[in-house]
C-alpha cells in the first residue's frame, strides 16, 4: 500500500516492528520517494549509487542526519542537500 502519508524505510533491525512499510532493499525503499533521510552511518547507505538514487526518486531532497554524505558529490548529482546542524 502507498498513499500520500506512507513512510517507507529500509531497516533490517526495525523490520519486526511492522510500524511502517519495510522495503526489502534500498532500491525499493527510495522508489518514487520525495525525500531521503539518512539516519545512520552504515556504508551501504553512505556509499549508495547516487545515479540510481536520483533515477528512482520522484523528488530530489536528501536530509543528512549523520553527515555521512559528501555534500559536494550529492549536490553535483542533482540533489537538494540539507544536513542537520549545518547552516
Amino acid at each position: 500500500y502507498q498513499d500520500e502519508e506512507t513512510v517507507t524505510m529500509m531497516s533490517p533491525l526495525l523490520a519486526q516492528l511492522c510500524l511502517h512499510h519495510n522495503a526489502p532493499s534500498i532500491e525499493e525503499a527510495v522508489e518514487k520517494a520525495d525525500c531521503v533521510i539518512l539516519m545512520t552511518e552504515w556504508k551501504e547507505y553512505t556509499k549508495i549509487n547516487l545515479k540510481m538514487l536520483r533515477n528512482r526518486m520522484s523528488g530530489n531532497v536528501i536530509i543528512d542526519g549523520r553527515r555521512g554524505f559528501n555534500p559536494e558529490q550529492i549536490e553535483k548529482a542533482g540533489f537538494d542537500y540539507r544536513a542537520i546542524g549545518l547552516g
